[in-house]
């Protein structure tokens, strides 16, 4: 899943960026998170759990992370968007 996310952060066509949604299930309830301007993913394991973390840039704080919990991610859903000014 990493790899397959790096190499769509790599191709990112001129004028777009990669956003997309994360769905999350945690015990009896999900939630669906939208990210604009996916740069960076990478996976880190500490104490038997294994996180997933998004490097995005928020137009209103600038660069900022993500962090979940892989096992409670049921679904990535990403794509190239149009870069819009804000």
């Amino acid at each position: 899943m990493i790899n397959s996310i790096l190499e769509m952060i790599k191709n990112v066509p001129e004028g777009h960026e990669l956003s997309g949604y994360i769905y999350l299930l945690d015990g009896a309830s999900s939630s669906i998170i939208w990210y604009d301007n996916i740069t960076n993913c990478r996976e880190v394991e500490e104490n038997e759990i294994t996180w997933m973390v998004f490097d995005y840039m928020n137009p209103d704080y600038g660069k900022s992370i993500l962090l979940v919990q892989k096992a409670n991610v049921s679904k990535i859903d990403l794509s190239y968007v149009t870069k819009t000014p804000y």
